[in-house]
Order: C-alpha cells, then sequence, then structure tokens
C-alpha cells in the first residue's frame, strides 16, 4: 500500500515523467466526443519542501465527427478551474436549466486588442430526454456532446473527486501519517 501510495505521488510531482499517468473519461457522441482530463498542479522545489506554483485544472476537449471518425486533429478545449468547478457542480446538482462559463483571455488587455478568443462552455439539463448537453463555442467554432443522466453521475463524481489533487492537499492529507519524508520511516516514533 505504502509504495503505490508514493507512486501516486510522484504522478502529481515535478519529479521526472517516470511512473505518469494519464487518466480520462470519455462520452462519444453522435456528432462529437467529449473529454475529460486532469491536469496537474505544477510544484517549486523550495528548499527542503515541494511549493504549489500553480493549481491545477480539468480539461474539456471535444472533437467533432467526421464520416471516417472522430477528427483528432482539430480539438477544442476548455479548462476548468477549482472554482468553475465548484460552479459547475451546484448546476449540475440543482439541474439548472442551463449553465455557462466565458473564458475570454484578451478582454482586459490594454491598450484592447481586436484578437479576442473568446470560448463559452453551455451546460444545458433537457429533463425532457433525461440528458445533459455540453457544448463549446466560441466564434468559429461549436461542439456539443449530449451525456446520459449515468454519465452526468460518473462526470459529476470525477469533478468533486479531483478538488483536492487540482489544489494539492492529496500530496499532504494522504501521507501525513504513513511516512516522515526526512526520516523515512514509515510511522514516526513517540520521540518525534
Amino acid at each position: 500500500m505504502f509504495r503505490s501510495s508514493m507512486q501516486a505521488f510522484r504522478a502529481f510531482s515535478t519529479r521526472g515523467s517516470q511512473g505518469r499517468v494519464f487518466p480520462q473519461f470519455t462520452v462519444y457522441g453522435s456528432d462529437a466526443l467529449l473529454q475529460l482530463s486532469p491536469i496537474a498542479p505544477v510544484y517549486t522545489n523550495a528548499g527542503s519542501y515541494l511549493k504549489l506554483k500553480r493549481g491545477g485544472s480539468l480539461m474539456l476537449t471535444w472533437c467533432k465527427k467526421t464520416s471516417n471518425g472522430y477528427n483528432y486533429q482539430e480539438k477544442y478545449y476548455f479548462a476548468l478551474t477549482p472554482a468553475e468547478i465548484g460552479s459547475l457542480l451546484n448546476s449540475l446538482d440543482d439541474r439548472a436549466p442551463r449553465f455557462s462559463l466565458v473564458h475570454s483571455p484578451n478582454a482586459n488587455a490594454s491598450p484592447p486588442t481586436g484578437d479576442t478568443a473568446t470560448k463559452v462552455l453551455a451546460v444545458e439539463y433537457q429533463p425532457e430526454h433525461l440528458k445533459t448537453v455540453f457544448e463549446y463555442g466560441s466564434s468559429n467554432d461549436r461542439a456539443a456532446v449530449a451525456l446520459s443522466s449515468g454519465e452526468v453521475r460518473v462526470f459529476k463524481e470525477l469533478l468533486q473527486y479531483s478538488i483536492p489533487f487540482l489544489y494539492g492537499f492529496h500530496s499532504t492529507l494522504a501521507n501525513a501519517d504513513l511516512y516522515d519524508l526526512h526520516s523515512k520511516r514509515l510511522y514516526p516514533s513517540d520521540d518525534d
């Protein structure tokens, strides 16, 4: 058990790429596919410990369907921060009719530029079909995938489960009592 805990810890650390895992949840729709995958937090070495440099996020990716399958060469991305994940979870829990998030990275540029790559994530609950539609939109592109109630349940569980990992809490909480990094002992002695 201890070894697997340390391997999982390494997957979210800044040490080499050895042992990394790239999980994803994929839903194949009639017009596109939707993937959910985690982007690990980034740590910086602060001497005797690692410090969180940038929190993680969850990446939503859409690929449109073509006559030959899905077009993996042209993907549409929308990254969710932990705060946005919380808002999305509240919306899904309440079965809100419509929820949207807007990302416009150049909207506050000074001086203003004409390059505003606005992306919109729209989530719409359709009670008549018992489906929830996740739609990506930008000025040029659109892609949507409808999730069944079971897929939405799995999606919500993955969102909820990921939040402590995206902030780096897992590395402290999961290993705090098991392993003392300085003494290399499984359990600290009573003398500590």
